[in-house]
């Protein structure tokens, strides 16, 4: 599972990647990828993520 985090600077939660990395650690075969962006990642890097997703 691919799982895509964006950098948290637009989220108003504390340790927003702390959380995702322990979600993510709690699944089977997950993979967290960490973009440098927005919390809308898909508009904010959809080539990124086509490129990693193929």
């Amino acid at each position: 599972m691919l799982l895509y985090v964006s950098n948290g600077k637009e989220i108003a939660v504390k340790n927003w990647i702390q959380l995702q990395e322990d979600y993510a650690s709690h699944l089977t075969h997950a993979k967290l990828l960490k973009l440098e962006c927005g919390h809308y990642v898909h508009t904010h890097k959809p080539n990124s993520i086509s490129k990693v997703t193929k």
